[in-house]
């Protein structure tokens, strides 16, 4: 047998150049694809946020048009009570949000109507039927405990990342009321003598009446300050404008609960604290007569956690601290400041808030919606914040 014939053999085959990848190779091509990841990640999560806001938006949308369909059944925008009616040995019916009384417009009817709405949404009373702040816990054992823990998706923004703690229920009660993002416009605190030392000024002792969108009552007579309120806002009532005036924004949901957790800084010495300035509530003491832009130095840029830990935690109480109002004083994402004696009648310095990446959704009274940046002219925010006081118009 030649050499060729044994080439030929059944069950041999020649043996041609090995190809495959060297370890370099191997090393380039990993990290082109790292490379690609790292590009593509921040494209993906900034097209994630942008859906989220978006539905965000679409929230305060349906909640424009809640409102409208309320006020065309009802003749004026629904209200937000700060306070209980007199009942037989302790407190009567009130501390409703104005979100509450939209319910039956977002197909909410059954929840709207488990709730009995002959009792308050606390638990007790103290001095009367004032209630103090323990009593305006919600705990398991109150009658409309199921419907304050019911989650509302649509009074949720997808972008918070609040979480729900146990340690809650020594602050907002056992029933651990569900939270929510979306706060009605109020106007500007009471007292409030105008934008600015000689500019728009209100005679002394101030605001006569609060001015913002969202009414509000306290039925309790003993409340002095109830007489700042207004209890009807009809469209009409909106003299600079439907398209002019807030309605509706978002605040962020506190999450934190102990003190340690609320690390403010020391803004006398400059120093930034963990805590995000939105997530802190301080104090602006007893509320004297001052401009608008007096009341922002006049708060402090201290937690007081007291205050701070409640912001968001019960979307369906009208309980001020709550911040189911707030207030055009600070910008957007700004601090919170809370008034002595104002938790009564909703004069409480809460400020728009949001996760979305330099700005805030808000609902303006005419039903559209604008994403307000952090950076707004200070006195254009102001003005929205007024529905009838004929500022200039923002720009």
């Amino acid at each position: 047998m030649n050499r060729k014939t044994r080439s030929l053999r059944p069950g041999r085959r020649r043996l041609g150049p090995r190809h495959g990848f060297t370890l370099v190779e191997l090393l380039v091509v990993i990290a082109i694809i790292a490379t690609l990841v790292g590009l593509l990640l921040p494209a993906v999560q900034g097209a994630r946020e942008a859906a989220r806001r978006m539905q965000c938006a679409n929230n305060l949308k349906q909640i424009g048009l809640a409102i409208q369909t309320h006020t065309d059944c009802r003749g004026s925008l629904p209200v937000h009570t700060t306070g209980a009616a007199p009942g037989a040995g302790g407190c009567g019916p009130g501390f409703t949000s104005f979100l509450f009384e939209l319910l039956p417009h977002f197909d909410e009817a059954p929840l709207f109507n488990a709730v009995r709405r002959d009792v308050g949404m606390m638990d007790g009373c103290t001095g009367g039927y004032r209630p103090s702040a323990t009593g305006m816990r919600i705990s398991a054992a109150h009658p409309n405990a199921k419907a304050a823990a019911t989650v509302v998706s649509s009074f949720l923004c997808p972008s918070d990342s609040y979480t729900q703690r146990p340690e809650h229920a020594q602050f907002v009660g056992s029933a651990l009321p569900a939270p929510g993002n979306y706060a009605g416009n109020v106007g500007w605190p009471r007292r409030t003598r105008g934008i600015s030392p000689g500019s728009l000024a209100i005679p002394s002792p101030g605001l006569g009446s609060h001015n913002g969108a969202i009414p509000m009552h306290n039925p309790d007579p003993s409340e002095s300050a109830a007489t700042w309120q207004t209890k009807q806002i009809k469209a009409k009532d909106f003299a600079d404008g439907l398209s002019k005036t807030a309605l509706v924004a978002e605040r962020r949901i506190v999450s934190l609960v102990a003190a340690g957790e609320f690390d403010s800084g020391d803004p006398d010495e400059g120093r930034a604290g963990s805590t995000p300035i939105s997530l802190i509530s301080g104090c602006g003491g007893s509320g004297n007569s001052q401009s608008l832009a007096s009341w922002i130095s006049y708060v402090e840029k201290r937690a007081d956690p007291s205050y701070s830990r409640l912001l968001g935690r019960a979307w369906i109480s009208g309980w001020t601290p709550l911040g189911n109002t707030y207030m055009h004083v600070f910008p957007p994402n700004g601090y919170n400041g809370h008034v002595y004696g104002g938790e009564g009648n909703g004069n409480y310095l809460a400020t728009p808030s949001s996760q979305h990446r330099g700005g805030v959704n808000v609902c303006f009274a005419d039903g559209h919606v604008e994403f307000i940046a952090d950076e707004i002219d200070q006195a254009a925010w102001w003005a929205m914040g007024s529905r009838n006081g004929g500022e200039p118009p923002r720009q």
